[in-house]
């Protein structure tokens, strides 16, 4: 009777073990099926619209695991995902890297031009008249100033950084680099200033701290980003002050960027 009774009661204990693992194994799948379904439906809300080109994407990629591409889609999504953000860094990192190696190279051409500059300043105030008998004399400093002031119309290429012109750097026609007319008053000691929309505007939006500044005031700086060309929307007013037209007290051209 006892072994019978300790059979009995080992047999209910077998099969009590039996429906638990049974309801464990149910409940696991249950919650494997809920996490999949969950998981791939909040992926795909997320992408919406796109859903459908990186599943077309997934199906022509040969190299990504069968089971990704069949059946955890979503997965296959994720990489694909994981990828191009990793071609649009590499893209990124090397466009940033060419921008920082044309920065170098453009500060470096405008030192260049300003060394130009400076020597061509110094040739001219250095340079020497003949005779006609061959004597050499140098040329006196004001004769510059002399030629300038018999001009009606003065040109310059980019003013000084404390908004002067000099007048040693004038010259009597317009230049393709010339950003600036002079037409002198009467008096010769006050004048109109111009700004000379042309080839060479692209040149002053880059770099609009030595072309435009110090003489300009710019109505829409803020549409410098799109801008193509300089308009003049305003003259300037500059005054004569020893060997250099200086701009005058709010006499700064008015300039708008289109």
């Amino acid at each position: 009777m006892i072994i019978h009774f300790i059979s009995c009661f080992q047999a209910l204990i077998t099969i009590s073990w039996v429906w638990c693992l049974a309801g464990f194994l149910v409940g696991l799948t249950a919650g494997a099926v809920a996490v999949f379904l969950y998981s791939r439906n909040s992926i795909y809300s997320i992408l919406e619209t796109e859903k459908r080109k990186y599943l077309n994407d997934l199906e022509k990629d040969t190299k990504r695991n069968p089971l990704h591409r069949e059946v955890f889609k979503y997965i296959g999504i994720v990489g694909i995902l994981k990828k191009r953000k990793n071609e649009k860094q590499d893209m990124l990192i090397v466009k940033n890297n060419t921008i920082a190696e044309l920065t170098v190279q453009n500060d470096e051409l405008f030192e260049d031009i300003e060394q130009l500059r400076k020597r061509l300043i110094n040739l001219k105030g250095n340079k020497e008249t003949r005779t006609s008998s061959g004597d050499t004399f140098k040329q006196v400093p004001d004769e510059p100033e002399r030629k300038a002031d018999n001009t009606s119309e003065l040109f310059f290429t980019i003013p000084e950084s404390d908004g002067s012109f000099r007048i040693i750097n004038a010259k009597s026609a317009k230049g393709i680099d010339s950003f600036y007319r002079i037409i002198p008053d009467k008096g010769n000691q006050t004048g109109v200033l111009h700004f000379l929309s042309g080839d060479y505007d692209l040149r002053a939006l880059e770099n609009i701290d030595y072309y435009l500044n110090p003489v300009c005031e710019i109505e829409n700086l803020s549409g410098r980003r799109y801008a193509k060309r300089i308009v003049m929307t305003g003259p300037g007013r500059v005054l004569k002050r020893n060997d250099s037209w200086q701009i005058g007290e709010n006499g700064k051209i008015k300039v708008k960027l289109v």
